[in-house]
């Protein structure tokens, strides 16, 4: 992650902004965590546990039915959903101007809109570990498998 936040912090010069973005991006892992758990309370589940990483955070919960049980795929949005709150508020501040009330306020809305965003769309790539992978499976119908197309079948 400190390669990410370094390009970030060398665009500011500024050892104040440097500390203040890398608190703001565990901030953003806390709240993208609890949007999960929240969503995950909702649906019915039980929260075991959050755990908060420096480059990433995960939910833990059980009362899951089966192993085809739709609800995680809607918990899995519950992160990206709370990002994007913070998205909107960061957004609203900047365009009533109350960003500019001081520099720490100026560099939360920042991240929030630009850093954020940038965050929400690879957490919704359905590779490895994000999100995705999961989440865009809540459009699938529920009780169809999808076969899986073999690209290198051989024809005789």
């Amino acid at each position: 992650m400190a390669v990410f936040l370094l390009p970030l912090s060398l665009f500011f010069a500024n050892a104040k902004y440097t500390v203040a973005i890398f608190y703001f991006y565990l901030l953003l892992i806390v709240f993208h965590e609890i949007g999960h758990a929240v969503v995950a309370k909702f649906l019915g589940l039980n929260v075991l546990e959050l755990r908060i990483g420096i480059i990433h955070g995960s939910c833990t919960c059980n009362g899951f039915n089966s192993e085809n049980d739709r609800r995680k795929y809607f918990m899995a949005w519950g992160g990206v959903l709370f990002q994007f709150i913070l998205f909107v508020l960061s957004s609203i501040l900047m365009a009533v101007g109350l960003n500019k009330a001081n520099w720490l306020l100026f560099a939360f809305c920042w991240f929030m809109v630009t850093v954020n965003v940038k965050l929400i769309i690879l957490n919704l790539l359905p590779v490895w570990k994000f999100d995705g992978v999961l989440a865009w499976k809540v459009f699938n119908k529920p009780g169809k498998k999808r076969k899986k197309k073999n690209p290198f079948k051989v024809v005789k």
